[in-house]
Order: C-alpha cells, then sequence, then structure tokens
C-alpha cells in the first residue's frame, strides 16, 4: 500500500512524513528494497532540476561544462551519464558561499565548519531543518533501542566549537535529551581525557547507560586514561558512538576493553564534513564485517573495509571508478550537492546484492544469527557502503585529514638540501602519525645530528600543520596519536625502496612498506 502511494508525485508528502523521527526505522521494514532504491533515484532527479533552477553557481557550474539546459535531463541514466562530477576544488572553493545556498544564509537552522586545508575553515553542511537528524536518531533508536527508555548520561568527546562532529552530535543527541519520554543527560568536554574521566567517576553511579561519543582514537586514549587513573570501567554500562576513522582496527579493542557488544553497544557513523551524515553502523553491518572477515572474496572487495547502511531518504549514491559521489537532498539542506565526489574509496551493494552474499555463500539467516549475538530487531532492507578509505592520497589522523602537499608546504621551509622524498600515514597498532623523510643520494646524518635535524624537521610540520589545518590542532594539543613521528632514513631504504620502479610518486605508505623501515 505504502509503495503505492508513493509515486512520482508523492516526493513531496514523503519529504514532509520523513521529517518525523524514527521515519526510516518505521518505513524500511515495511517497504521492498527496491522501492526504496527507486525513491532514492527520484529524490536525485528532483534535487538536480531545484538545484539547477535555484542555486546560482550551480547554474554557473553546468554552464561551464555544457548543460544548459538541465531539463534534458529526465531518467536516472540520464543523470549519471550527462550531469557533471564535481567536487571540493571545482565547487566549494571555486564559488562563495552565499551563491551555493538554495535559500539566504538566515534559513539556516546550523552549520558547520571544516578544518580542512586552508588558514580558513571552510562553512558546511548548512541545514534547512532536522530532517537528517531525525533519520539518524531513527537509526540510533534501531541500534540502542533497549537503553533510551533507561537513565543515560551522553558524553560528547568530539572536538567541541564549529568543527562538524561535535556540532553534530550534540544536535543528534540534543534532541534524543529533549524528548520528555527520556532519561537523557547531554556533557560535552570534548577533548579533554582527564575532565571526561571526572565526569564518569563523579555522576556514571547515577545513569544506567555513559554513551560516550568520540573519534575511535580519542576513545582508546580514554579508556588507557581510566585505567591509568584508577576508574573501574565494568562498574558502568558503556556504550560507544563513533566517526571519522575506521572502526576495523578498533572494533575488537572496544568489545574487550569497555567490555561492549558491538551489536548492541557500538554505532559507527561515515559522513563527511560536507555532507554529514551519510550512513551508519546497524547489528547487520557487523554481521556483514563478520563475514567479511571470515572470507572476503565473495565480496569483490580487497583489504579492510567498514561496512554501513545508508538511508535512501536522504542521499543518492553512486560509485564511480571506486570513488563516492553523493547527491544530497536538496530539501533538506541550504548548500545542496549534486554528484558530489567525496575522494574516498568505496564499493556499494544494493540490499538484494548483499542478501545473495549471505544466502549463497555463507548460508546464513542473519535474523537469527543477530539473535544470537544479542540484537532482536528487525532486519532494515537498505543499501550497503563499504569504505576503504581516501582515494586522494591523503592520511585520515585522529579524524582529520591529512594532504601530501600539507607536509611538502612543510618541508619547504626548511631551506636545505637534505631531504629528497617524504612519505607518511599511520603506523603500528597505536595508529600512529608518522611521517619518513628519505635523504638525498650521498646525504648522510651522523648519529649525534640526528636528534636535533629529526626536531627541527616536528617542529616544521607542526609549525604549517597548526596553521593551515585547525582542527588537526585541536587534536594534536590533546591527543599523543596527533603529534607526528618523524623518521629519517638513508636514500632507498624503508618505504621508498621501490620508488625506482614507480611513474608517479606515492606519499601515502601502505603497512607493508612501512613495515620494512623498522
Amino acid at each position: 500500500m505504502i509503495q503505492k502511494i508513493i509515486g512520482v508525485s508523492g516526493l513531496v508528502l514523503l519529504r514532509g512524513i520523513r521529517r518525523a523521527p524514527l521515519f526510516a526505522i518505521t518505513l524500511a521494514p515495511l517497504v521492498s528494497a527496491e522501492f526504496l532504491e527507486k525513491t532514492s533515484e527520484r529524490l536525485a532527479l528532483a534535487s538536480f532540476h531545484e538545484t539547477a533552477e535555484k542555486v546560482p553557481a550551480y547554474r554557473d557550474f553546468l554552464s561551464a561544462h555544457g548543460l544548459e539546459n538541465h531539463k534534458q535531463v529526465k531518467t536516472i541514466a540520464d543523470f549519471k551519464e550527462i550531469v557533471p562530477v564535481k567536487d571540493k576544488e571545482s565547487y566549494i572553493k571555486r564559488y562563495p558561499l552565499d551563491q551555493r545556498c538554495i535559500k539566504e544564509m538566515h534559513n539556516s537552522i546550523m552549520f558547520t565548519t571544516s578544518g580542512g586545508t586552508t588558514a580558513e575553515p571552510i562553512l558546511v553542511n548548512l541545514q534547512q531543518n532536522e530532517t537528517n537528524l531525525n533519520e539518524f536518531r531513527s537509526l540510533l533508536h534501531y541500534t540502542f533501542k533497549d537503553y533510551f527508555s533507561k537513565r543515560v548520561l551522553f558524553i560528547n568527546a568530539f572536538s567541541q566549537g564549529s568543527w562538524t562532529a561535535g556540532v553534530n552530535a550534540s544536535s543528534l543527541f540534543g534532541g534524543v535529551a529533549q524528548d520528555p519520554k527520556n532519561n537523557f543527560s547531554v556533557v560535552s568536554p570534548g577533548l579533554n581525557a582527564e575532565l571526561t574521566i571526572s565526569i564518569i567517576d563523579r555522576v556514571g553511579e547515577f545513569y544506567d547507560i555513559i554513551l560516550v561519543a568520540g573519534c575511535p582514537s580519542f576513545l582508546r586514549l580514554l579508556y588507557y586514561e581510566g585505567v591509568k587513573r584508577g576508574l573501574n570501567w565494568n562498574a558502568h554500562k558503556i556504550v560507544l558512538f563513533s566517526g571519522g576513522e575506521s572502526m576495523a582496527k578498533f572494533k575488537h579493542f572496544f568489545k574487550d576493553s569497555f567490555n561492549i557488544n558491538p551489536y548492541t553497544d557500538l554505532f559507527n557513523l561515515y559522513g563527511a564534513t560536507e555532507a554529514w551524515p551519510i550512513g551508519g553502523s546497524t547489528p547487520l553491518t557487523y554481521l556483514v564485517e563478520e563475514l567479511y572477515e571470515q572470507n572476503p572474496t565473495h565480496f569483490s572487495l580487497n583489504g579492510a573495509a567498514s561496512f554501513f547502511q545508508t538511508v535512501p531518504f536522504m542521499s543518492y549514491l553512486e560509485e564511480l571508478d571506486g570513488e563516492l559521489l553523493i547527491t544530497r537532498d536538496s530539501k533538506s539542506t541550504i548548500m545542496p550537492l549534486i554528484r558530489y565526489k567525496l575522494s574516498d574509496a568505496v564499493k556499494l551493494y544494493k540490499y538484494k546484492e548483499m542478501e545473495n552474499i549471505w544466502r549463497n555463500h555463507f548460508n546464513v539467516d542473519p535474523t537469527v544469527m543477530l539473535k544470537e549475538r544479542g540484537f532482536s530487531g528487525a532486519i532494515l532492507k537498505l543499501p550497503f557502503l563499504a569504505v576503504k578509505g581516501r582515494s586522494d592520497q591523503s592520511a585520515i589522523v585522529v579524524g582529520v585529514n591529512v594532504y601530501p602537499h600539507d607536509l611538502t608546504d612543510a618541508l619547504n621551509l626548511a631551506e636545505d638540501t637534505l631531504i629528497n622524498n617524504f612519505s607518511f600515514g599511520l603506523d603500528g597498532v597505536e595508529e600512529r602519525f608518522v611521517i619518513y623523510l628519505e635523504l638525498f643520494p650521498g646525504v648522510s646524518i651522523s648519529p649525534s645530528d640526528l636528534p636535533s635535524v629529526t626536531k627541527k624537521y616536528h617542529d616544521l610540520v607542526v609549525e604549517n600543520l597548526s596553521k593551515i589545518n585547525i582542527q588537526w590542532y585541536e587534536y594534536y594539543k590533546a591527543v599523543p596519536m596527533a603529534d607526528p613521528i618523524i623518521k629519517i632514513c638513508a636514500h632507498g631504504e624503508g618505504p621508498f625502496k621501490d620508488d625506482h620502479k614507480r611513474v608517479k610518486q606515492q606519499h601515502l605508505f601502505t603497512e607493508s612498506k612501512s613495515n620494512r623501515a623498522e
């Protein structure tokens, strides 16, 4: 019945009723996965035409790419073939903020800033209403369904200020706290492990659940800080809300340290500063990750990946050459994004595709397996998104992107002839931010001079990053993992061993490359 009601002419109805909390989890189990996918396509087309009509920057962008008449785009096939792809460089940095907005700025109920890689933060993620937040509140209710009726203390340990994660986490859970049916308290100590531990120690006993939000690296630091200060984590029921980094290397640590069940106690959010949120973990995605760890060959995917489910009413997603494109519903944001490339390496799966994988290759019933793991809710027939990492040679350091040109600019400040090349990334179990510096051929540094040279380059990197990447600097002051470790290598050694075989330089090292440098 619902599928018959919501056709093309029903988009106005859909956009209206989806503002209600719990809409996603109320509707998703009742309709087919194919219906949800078609609805997402119709929303993409409607958002494209509205944006082309009303947003000056987008009209100019289309014209510059040879698309003068947006009405020639009639089908989703036309959309994929004709509509040009845009990204931060070609659109957000090129056009003034007011030219990118579908309404005037004062119509935005909230906006956030991106730390980016410039001295001036970029204003992003301007919300017209709470539609997207309501959709994600619904996913939180779905995963944490047994907890919101209890006494909950929510601790926002994301970076505070105007940064996307901290602001949106406060808005997300602030709405939960305002519901009179909930016994929900909110506190936002930010990146202050000592204060967070003090709060838990002083008031934790008055709550049934302590829900802590933060990037995975900081949550791990928080655990060790609590142990050091004598906090008995097992005396509290801990639930975690996280995002900004891959959960693949943290999930098992959180399970063992905080004594949580990932299927019911861990929510991992996927988003970007320009488009927040995009996807979220569900008990089903953790089951899919469990199957992926058993045998990744059935998923047509290589390497570590985090799996999410996405809400088709919020965004239309595409996979183009292994990268993610997103189109946002123009009724929920002041700054619509159409076929916007996020530079994340991904793979998309329709619900039916994932269903075929677990049925035909693993012969499992997810409902039964989830019950065995402590979750008894309905299965959400939402699409899946596997995120492998960045596709633009950047590294995610405690939830903040660091780019090669950030380090190039810093090293150029040295004004010497010692360093030929560099390689950087996250190294080791602790995910430390490591920068390898390769000396020029024939150059060597004596053991007595090595500490001072290493410190010089460390200070140059910190000085430059603190100026151009403000959000990184916030983490640098609070989280040891953000402080770069400098390692100097002889020419052609360590991660630079195979550089002579490459046509194009690669600055981001892989784990196997970095291990050779030890």
